[in-house]
């Protein structure tokens, strides 16, 4: 075997760094996207959701220098959120591997129903959900939420075991929907939705309820 001249070394060697760098590259970006998903359902995870919903406020909160950007700015954002009902009965009627049955199937009729360039749809936590929309008013969100309330039913009307006689159940979820403020911040944004969906929890469960149907008085009691 001929021996390489010392500029064909370099060579070799150059090539075999590129493929090197370019292999640890792939197994950082690799990484990277598994912090950002929640391992169980495959959608984004609580931090990644946090990490998008600030920057969406931020770009709506910034001032603009010329009315060409402007133009092109983001100026609507809201936020869907969901927590699944009934899900510790569900847990302790079935076992946690329903339960866990259920939060795929949760998540895969977000990951259906969910716009993939404009949206982000999380897990948050536990049988919580959230769906981050951009260009979207609280009217639009709020339509999008009964959407996704129809899809949950349909994706989860399912039989707990493997026997004839086991019973079925259909998974239902409580919403509440949020438009983002211009002025507010990323906590009290959050914080409205969250307030929409407890609300919707405490008035009967399997519905979408917006903040701002929500009378004041009400509210204030929630804060």
């Amino acid at each position: 075997m001929r021996e390489l001249s010392p500029d064909e070394q370099i060579k070799k060697e150059n090539a075999e760094l590129r493929q090197e760098n370019a292999e640890l590259r792939k197994k950082i970006e690799e990484l990277q996207e598994k912090s950002q998903h929640d391992f169980l359902t495959g959608l984004y995870n609580r931090d990644f959701f946090q990490q998008q919903a600030g920057k969406k406020v931020d770009q709506i909160n910034k001032p603009f220098s010329d009315e060409r950007r402007e133009r092109g700015a983001l100026k609507d954002v809201a936020v869907i959120f969901i927590d699944v009902d009934n899900f510790k009965w569900i847990n302790d009627e079935f076992g946690h591997e329903a339960g866990d049955r259920v939060l795929r199937e949760v998540a895969e009729a977000l990951k259906s129903s969910v716009r993939g360039d404009k949206d982000v749809a999380a897990r948050i936590g536990g049988e919580e959900f959230a769906v981050l929309m951009s260009d979207t008013t609280e009217e639009m969100a709020r339509k999008k939420a009964e959407d996704l309330l129809k899809q949950i039913s349909r994706r989860t009307t399912m039989q707990m075991g493997s026997n004839l006689s086991d019973p079925f159940i259909s998974v239902e979820a409580s919403m509440g929907v949020a438009e983002f403020k211009k002025g507010e911040n990323l906590s009290d944004f959050i914080s409205r939705s969250d307030k929409a969906m407890y609300i919707a929890k405490e008035s009967g469960k399997n519905q979408v309820v917006a903040f701002s149907e929500i009378p004041e008085q009400e509210s204030a009691e929630n804060d």
